[in-house]
């Protein structure tokens, strides 16, 4: 039998907890709960993906660390061991692409980063950088969605 590397060392693939039938019920549940907001555009279009996966990653995230609620405050290293430990293979890098927090630079912010700024400030500049790079930032998404969905 194959180890783990990294979240779940000395555990075999076959013997890493899997998603109860009611969570992936509910992971299936939020994968195809898309708001509606593409009606609005390119700024809806990332809006509906983002709001996917971010409720998918922190209900992750909560199974992984047997949490009661979402969690408010999460990082995308919290994601990436949930994920190990479910045995859902995505590579680190792709969720450092979407899920790392902070201050990032204009044209190189996260998914993450760009929501953050615009829910926070509704800048005009905040809108330019999701119009022009929403083809990244959907693919980049749509990846992680379909990745985490083929449980």
């Amino acid at each position: 039998m194959a180890l783990g590397i990294g979240i779940g060392i000395g555990l075999s693939r076959q013997s890493r907890p899997a998603f109860s039938s009611q969570q992936k019920k509910e992971i299936e549940r939020i994968g195809q709960s898309f708001p509606g907001l593409a009606c609005q555009g390119s700024v809806g279009v990332f809006l509906d993906h983002w709001l996917v996966c971010e409720t998918l990653a922190k209900k992750i995230i909560m199974y992984h660390k047997k949490l009661n609620d979402l969690p408010f405050h999460w990082s995308y290293e919290q994601v990436t061991a949930a994920l190990n430990y479910f045995n859902i293979n995505i590579k680190p890098e792709l969720n450092e692409k979407i899920f790392r927090g902070g201050h990032g630079k204009r044209n190189e912010n996260t998914p993450r980063q760009i929501r953050n700024s615009y829910l926070h400030s509704l800048s005009p500049a905040d809108i330019q950088e999701i119009e022009i790079r929403i083809n990244e930032f959907v693919s980049l998404l749509k990846e992680w969605l379909k990745k985490v969905t083929e449980i």
